[in-house]
């Protein structure tokens, strides 16, 4: 059963891919794929250290760039 995803997540991998010169993670894609279709952010990431939680900056940019009446900018 593979996890289907919108197009707004298949476009942040490739923006995502063209910024960092390598895919997403799944748990990014994921992300970026829950904010894009829901609006909804998790309270909290628990994620170890290395496995680019940096990079929900990149999927608020991106999600920010899609729909700038939907999502806040602080």
């Amino acid at each position: 059963s593979g996890d289907v995803m919108s197009s707004d997540a298949l476009d942040f991998e490739a923006f995502f891919t063209a910024v960092h010169r390598h895919p997403p993670f799944p748990w990014q894609s994921r992300l970026a794929d829950q904010v894009a279709t829901t609006g909804q952010w998790p309270a909290l990431l628990d994620l170890p250290t290395g496995t680019g939680k940096t990079a929900v900056i990149d999927i608020a940019l991106f999600a920010l760039a899609q729909r700038p009446d939907a999502h806040p900018r602080r």
